[in-house]
């Protein structure tokens, strides 16, 4: 080829130096690109994902990521009622998993004794609309607060370590990750698709709900698996869409007028007849985009559940 012809008489009429020379050039000219585009690469890769500590559970695999302590501002004023006022909280370092509890990772509990609660209701029928909700990497739902509060004890007895429900506030400062915008990549939801599993237009298409969705698609109609999408800055994935995750808070309307600055924990009982109501955060695959983001806050009875609620863990500091 001519290409080749050109090469062979520039080399053969070289000198040895000038071959080298050449031949530098060449590999210069060849790798300058790749590697700018594969650095540019990394960086838009990790730009919503750093390195932090990682622990995982041996019985059930679940994994924990070490959450730095730090302050943020709660709640927000462009919000409902119930995310007012904006107040600065501070907050120690906690485990936070890493993904939502999987179908798979609740099945260690048919073993334990409190299995009863687990078991009862709905759970076994774990479909909608014929869409299957109960593959083993699919976030478990159908679980109520009592649900997950027996999982804990069972994993506390049986697991290695001592687990929790997540404050609110700890859910919320986790979830944002450093960021003060809507949704934790920002406030275009647009975006939402690459960085969540929610009711887009899959969602719209293949679901009842007439209500406005994402203007983005992501490929799932139900529930995804674990760590599908993107995760935040603290490498949490599916704080956002997939399903409602339960915090361990008492729910009520002004339980930020009675926040403390460090570490708190809204518990007072409630005047309601049937219990008190709980709080459940993150939205999930079937909410419109006011209802998933990072300060949206809601809320269910503890023996309430449903084929959009689960839960995730924290594991209580063994160190600071």
């Amino acid at each position: 080829m001519s290409g080749g012809g050109g090469l062979g008489k520039v080399l053969s009429t070289s000198s040895f130096s000038g071959m080298i020379n050449l031949l530098i050039l060449v590999v210069c000219f060849i790798g300058i690109v790749p590697s700018s585009a594969a650095e540019d690469l990394s960086q838009k890769e990790n730009v919503h994902s750093k390195m932090f500590s990682e622990w995982v559970e041996p019985v059930t695999g679940m994994v924990f990521v070490k959450i730095p302590k730090g302050c943020f501002t709660m709640g927000s004023d462009a919000g409902s009622k119930n995310e007012r006022p904006r107040h600065e909280v501070c907050l120690d370092s906690f485990w936070m998993g890493k993904f939502e509890v999987t179908n798979q990772q609740m099945r260690h509990f048919k073993n334990c004794k409190e299995s009863s609660l687990y078991t009862s209701k709905t759970y076994t029928t774990r479909s909608y609309n014929a869409m299957i909700l109960s593959l083993n990497d699919q976030p478990a739902i159908h679980v109520s607060w009592n649900d997950a509060m027996a999982f804990v004890e069972c994993l506390n007895r049986e697991g290695t370590g001592q687990f929790r429900l997540p404050t609110e506030a700890e859910w919320e400062y986790a979830a944002r990750a450093g960021t003060q915008t809507r949704w934790y990549w920002g406030d275009d939801p647009a975006e939402a698709c690459r960085f969540a599993n929610v009711f887009d237009k899959m969602g719209r298409d293949q679901s009842p709900f007439s209500w406005r969705g994402y203007p983005c698609s992501d490929n799932v109609a139900a529930t995804a698996s674990v760590g599908t999408f993107l995760p935040n800055a603290f490498g949490l994935y599916d704080m956002l869409g997939n399903a409602w995750e339960w915090c361990a808070d008492v729910y009520a309307k002004d339980a930020y007028q009675h926040h403390t600055k460090n570490n708190p924990f809204y518990n007072r009982e409630g005047k309601r007849k049937n219990g008190m109501l709980r709080v459940i955060r993150g939205g999930s695959w079937s909410n419109a985009p006011n209802i998933g983001r990072c300060a949206s806050r809601s809320r269910n009875t503890p023996n309430f559940s449903s084929f959009y609620l689960g839960f995730r863990l924290i594991r209580k500091n063994s160190e600071k």
